[in-house]
Formats: C-alpha cells, structure tokens, sequence
C-alpha cells in the first residue's frame, strides 16, 4: 500500500513539474501581447464564437504579471483551474490530502468553464 501511495506522489510530483515547466516557457517565451503561439482556435473558427479555453494562455501569462483583471476578462475560468493547480501543489509538496474536498473542486473547475462557454455562446448569438 505505501509503494502505491509513493508512485501516485511521484506521478503528481512529475505533472507538476511539467506544468511548471510550461508555465515557464509560456513567461519567457511570449511577447508583450501575451501571445505565445501563433494560431487560431479550430471551435471560434467552425461555430464563430470563443470555446471555454479561448484565452487561458494569455490570461496565465497575464497572472503571472500580476495584471488580474485583464486576466478576468480574457477568462475568468482559469482562476478555478489556477485554484486547483494550488491544492494540488500543496497535496504533493506538503504531504497534505484534501480527498474529501478534491471531487468538489473538479466539479467547481469544470462548472467555471461550462458558464464561461454558455456566456460566451449566449453573447455570440444575442448580438
């Protein structure tokens, strides 16, 4: 039982990592615009208005210079998911489980973006 115990914080240690990492990349690598790739949304494209993640680039790059309400308006979703990379930073580094509050904030971050989507799609359609 440890052994799995071990691997599954060794498994959360490697994503973090990685996210980390990314993160890293999307700070230095991007300009001044906040654009760090250079290509459209397949979903705006097809159906004409932004999908739930349209923007989450940006706004992390925008978070992490510290300019939060250009964040918010370019999604204001990515907080949930910002919140959730927080417990589980906390969950690995500090050996602190909060299963019994994890399925909630799942639910929470997947909720932001649907209400995100169904804003985004409402406003396309009433304008």
């Amino acid at each position: 039982m440890v052994s799995t115990s071990i691997k599954i914080k060794s498994d959360r240690l490697i994503s973090i990592t990685a996210v980390l990492v990314l993160l890293s990349l999307i700070y230095f690598f991007s300009d001044k615009s906040g654009k760090v790739f250079n290509f459209s949304c397949i979903h705006k494209r097809i159906f004409g208005f932004e999908c739930p993640l349209c923007g989450g680039t940006r706004a992390i790059y925008e978070i992490m210079h510290f300019n939060l309400t250009a964040a918010w308006k370019l999604n204001p979703a990515i907080y949930s998911l910002v919140l959730f990379f927080l417990f589980e930073v906390v969950d690995t580094c500090l050996n602190y489980t909060y299963d019994k509050y994890r399925k909630l904030i799942v639910w929470f971050v997947i909720t932001s973006f649907v209400i995100v989507y169904f804003q985004r799609m409402f406003l396309a359609f009433t304008i």
